[in-house]
C-alpha cells in the first residue's frame, strides 16, 4: 500500500502508535496511521483496488479534526489477520487560535517504512488531549535530539500556549535539560 501509493506520488508516512512502535516507545500498534500531504484526487487515482482489503472515505470533519480527507482500509473478512490501515490527508486539528497543520514531515525510516516526524506527532497528541503519547515523545525527543527546522515550522501554527512553551524550550536548550 505505502509502495504504490509513493509511486502515484502521494508520499506517506507512518505516525500514530506505529511511529511511536518504531521508535522503541509502545510494545503493540493498534492501528496503522499514515499521513500525506498528497491531494484526494491523486489517492484516489492510486488506490483504485488494494486486494485483500475494503476501504471507505470519509470527507466529513469531526471536533477537533480539520483534515480534508480520512480513509480507514480494514482487512476483507477471511483475509489473513492484519491491523486496519488510516489514511490521513492534510492532516490538522483545530485550536482555540484556528487549525493547526501538521504536515507530513518523514523523520527516518523503520523496516523500509517512512516514519513521521516526532515532532509533528508530539503537537498533535498534545493538541489530542493525548499527553500519555505526547510525554513519551517528548522524552524521545530530549533524550536523542529534535529537528530545530521541524520545530521552527510547528511554530508557526496556532498553538496554544502550554505547547508553544513546550516547542520554545527544546529551542532555547538544545540539549534538552529539563
Amino acid at each position: 500500500m505505502i509502495r504504490t501509493l509513493t509511486q502515484a506520488g502521494c508520499p506517506v508516512v507512518l505516525g500514530g502508535s506505529g511511529l511511536l512502535a518504531s521508535l522503541g516507545l509502545v510494545d503493540r500498534v493498534r492501528d496503522w496511521d499514515l499521513v500525506t500531504d498528497a491531494p484526494l484526487e491523486r489517492v484516489l487515482a492510486a488506490v483504485p483496488v488494494i486486494q485483500g482489503w475494503s476501504g471507505s472515505l470519509q470527507v466529513r470533519r469531526h471536533p477537533p479534526f480539520a483534515s480534508r480527507f480520512f480513509i480507514r482500509w480494514t482487512p476483507v473478512p477471511g483475509s489473513e489477520p492484519r491491523r486496519s490501515v488510516d489514511l490521513i490527508g492534510g492532516f490538522a486539528i483545530r485550536t482555540a487560535g484556528g487549525i493547526c497543520h501538521l504536515p507530513a514531515l518523514q523523520g527516518g525510516t523503520w523496516q523500509d517504512v517512512p516514519i513521521a516526524s516526532p515532532e509533528v506527532w508530539l503537537v498533535a497528541y498534545r493538541l489530542m488531549n493525548r499527553h500519555d503519547r505526547a510525554d513519551l515523545l517528548a522524552g524521545y525527543l530530549r533524550h536523542h535530539g529534535f529537528a530545530p527546522d521541524r520545530v521552527r515550522r510547528l511554530l508557526q501554527e496556532p498553538l496554544p500556549d502550554a505547547v508553544r512553551r513546550e516547542l520554545k524550550a527544546f529551542l532555547e536548550d538544545p540539549a534538552g535539560n529539563p
